[in-house]
């Protein structure tokens, strides 16, 4: 996905094809951790459920944009 940002923001071509890759669909239980807990939230900010659907989304709109 960052792949495809970069090439679109310096107008390059991508530099991993979708081919290449075998990766499943980001969901919502890719993102629990363990001892996330002990993380410093007044330096690294709380992480929610929002910035999980972020990511997933994100990832849906790229999809959406790679012709076929």
């Amino acid at each position: 996905m960052r792949d495809a940002h970069t090439a679109l923001a310096f107008g390059k071509p991508l530099q991993i094809q979708e081919f290449d890759c075998d990766v499943e669909p980001l969901t919502e239980a890719d993102f629990i951790e363990e001892g996330i807990e002990t993380i410093d939230q007044n330096f690294f900010g709380r992480f929610t459920r929002q910035h999980i659907l972020y990511a997933i989304n994100i990832w849906r709109l790229h999809q959406s944009g790679i012709p076929r």
